[in-house]
């Protein structure tokens, strides 16, 4: 008997490899394990998905393939983060656009700030614009 190899198994940073593969932008590698039923919202020792790391990376082309797999968007990490707060924190928009559909857009971290709020801190004139039209306040 062969053993197999657990797509779920954890690094000591409590992280699977398909949330290893989003923190990388391994596209490629994610087409594969997601097509194993890997578990898509698997969390970190941070409380970061793999959808999470999409966003904070900017690999947009990660984050549509997990938002089309139907990765949860509501989730937070450690600091009450939402993807579509680190998205629009970190500037990328392409991210910001797809998380908006799926997210609530006024949805606040641990600390009450908002993507619009994080958006507007840095700047970040083309998302502020996306997020106002999507409602944001």
């Amino acid at each position: 008997m062969t053993a197999g190899v657990d797509a779920n198994a954890i690094n000591e940073a409590g992280r699977t490899a398909l949330i290893v593969a989003a923190w990388r932008g391994h596209y490629k590698v994610l087409q594969t394990l997601a097509s194993t039923g890997i578990d898509l919202d698997a969390a970190d020792h941070q409380g970061r998905t793999a959808l999470s790391w999409a966003a904070i990376n900017g690999f947009s082309q990660v984050a549509q393939m997990l938002l089309r797999e139907m990765a949860t968007v509501e989730v937070r990490d450690e600091s009450g983060l939402t993807p579509l707060i680190r998205a629009a924190w970190n500037g990328h928009e392409e991210i910001v656009k797809a998380l908006i559909a799926e997210h609530d857009v006024n949805a606040a971290d641990s600390r009450g700030i908002t993507a619009l709020q994080r958006a507007k801190a840095r700047n970040e004139t083309a998302i502020i614009a996306h997020l106002r039209a999507a409602g944001a306040r």
